[in-house]
């Protein structure tokens, strides 16, 4: 449109997919049991990145921060934003998705655009 300030397309099908998954997400704050304390994710966080160390991949600060925050939220949805190629996938998603599968929890990850990523716990109770 005119007037716009980023210039793009889309339909009225994929607003409302957008509108269905911004309400799935607000019905889902605050209502699950966190994965693990904030020391138990400490724990977690620091085994992981041992591990990715020993095969020769450092974690950043942040990757830390964002798998810490994942494991110990309330949360059924949580986003998390970062760059292509800057290895969310391999260090927060699946460390997040291992110890939800402890816990008997699927993690369902959809990435909307290329520079964001949004993770599900329990995608089936929203349905």
């Amino acid at each position: 449109r005119r007037g716009a300030e980023s210039a793009g397309f889309t339909t009225p099908e994929a607003i409302a997919t957008e509108q269905s998954m911004l309400s799935l997400e607000a019905a889902g704050r605050g209502v699950a049991a966190p994965l693990a304390s904030s020391l138990a994710a400490a724990r977690t966080v620091e085994r992981a990145a041992r591990q990715s160390a020993r095969a020769g991949f450092a974690w950043t600060d942040d990757q830390k921060r964002a798998t810490a925050s994942l494991l110990t939220s309330r949360d059924r949805v949580a986003a998390v934003q970062g760059y292509a190629g800057t290895a969310k996938t391999t260090t927060v998603l699946a460390t997040y998705a291992r110890e939800a599968a402890k816990s008997g929890l699927a993690v369902i990850a959809l990435a909307p655009t290329a520079s964001a990523a949004f993770f599900s716990r329990s995608w089936a109770a929203f349905r």
